[in-house]
């Protein structure tokens, strides 16, 4: 099973995966730390070269979710773990150790994967199916449209030619009573237009009902659809969100401006933190206030002051004045309060 499939699977939450107690019993705690620290990831209270190997794979569980970039790491380093305890328990018989237990646990994994991908496929015939719908449901609507419109000008032709068959009425008439009976050009016209407007009217009733059906067949299918995205993981679903909303309205340009104390901010942070500190701003620069990954929020009583995340325990904090945002500085969770007493003062 690729890593990325191992991923998918504990983001799912299925298969009865204990992310923290694999890791507990797989890595060592030189590994455990090494991670954490590559990652910039602290457990509450203590220091990493501190932790132990169960508040560390706690750390490393919790964070999962949150911190894509240690999926695919973990993903793979599970794998290899795995390949390597079956590797060293292959020649025994008889015992149901961890061999045993994560061949187990690979064969369900197998069957959920293989049943994901079912459900992704169904998924999007359905989609596809409603896309096919409301298409078909707009072509009907702009016949209809097309009907309407022959039949308004139908009903006015008729008005016309029905005044002028009063008027020949007489002269029939009297034709017919000397015998010299012929149908007028306007006659022929008028039964023409007549037949016509029926087979106008029947088209008409039959794009009505042809409407009503696709309308009905819509709604079915987006219910179902609906209901298939809820058996998907959290953040596909959220990612199909994002993308819908973004396909609906484009997203506000962004100016950004750094002032120097943005930049001595900087200096508290370790690499990786500030790797994560101008990604979060590049998303805002392209993406706008909008993005719900940022959660942008305004401070009150400090100026106009906002504040967006970069990350579980990073805080970037700018001034916005129209489409231009003005970065102030950039720090952890935990040196907020101590960073916006000093604003204050100020």
């Amino acid at each position: 099973m690729e890593a990325q499939s191992w991923v998918e699977l504990i983001l799912a939450g299925k298969g009865r995966i204990a992310l923290d107690s694999l890791l507990a019993k797989l890595l060592s705690l030189g590994e455990l730390r090494e991670i954490a620290l590559r990652h910039g990831l602290k457990p509450k209270g203590f220091r990493v070269q501190r932790a132990t190997v169960g508040q560390i794979s706690t750390l490393l569980s919790d964070s999962f979710g949150r911190v894509p970039e240690l999926q695919p790491e973990l993903g793979a380093i599970l794998e290899r773990a795995f390949a390597a305890a079956e590797d060293r328990t292959a020649d025994a018989s008889g015992t149901d150790d961890l061999a045993s237990v994560v061949a187990k646990q690979r064969d369900r994994f197998v069957i959920l994967e293989r049943e994901m991908a079912d459900l992704r496929s169904k998924v999007e015939r359905e989609s596809a199916s409603a896309r096919k719908a409301r298409e078909s449901r707009s072509e009907a609507i702009a016949k209809r449209d097309a009907a309407e419109h022959a039949k308004h000008e139908l009903e006015i032709r008729v008005c016309e030619l029905e005044r002028v068959r009063d008027v020949q009425r007489l002269e029939l008439e009297q034709r017919r009573a000397t015998g010299s009976e012929k149908e007028t050009p306007e006659a022929a016209e008028l039964a023409q237009l007549s037949r016509a407007f029926e087979e106008t009217r029947r088209s008409e009733a039959e794009a009505r009902k042809r409407i009503a059906e696709l309308m009905s067949r819509c709604r079915a299918l987006e219910d179902a659809n609906e209901e298939l995205e809820s058996f998907l993981p959290r953040g596909q679903r959220e990612r199909r969100r994002q993308l819908s909303r973004q396909s609906e309205a484009a997203p506000e340009q962004v100016l950004p401006r750094f002032t120097d104390e943005f930049f001595r901010s900087l200096g508290d942070l370790e690499v990786d933190q500030e790797r994560t500190v101008f990604a979060a701003i590049a998303r805002l620069v392209l993406q706008g206030f909008d993005y719900p990954g940022l959660h942008a929020k305004s401070l009150k009583g400090l100026g106009g002051l906002w504040s967006i995340r970069a990350g579980e325990h990073l805080r970037i904090y700018l001034v916005r004045d129209g489409d231009t945002a003005t970065f102030e500085a950039a720090g952890t969770r935990e040196e907020q309060s101590t960073y916006l007493k000093k604003r204050r003062g100020h």
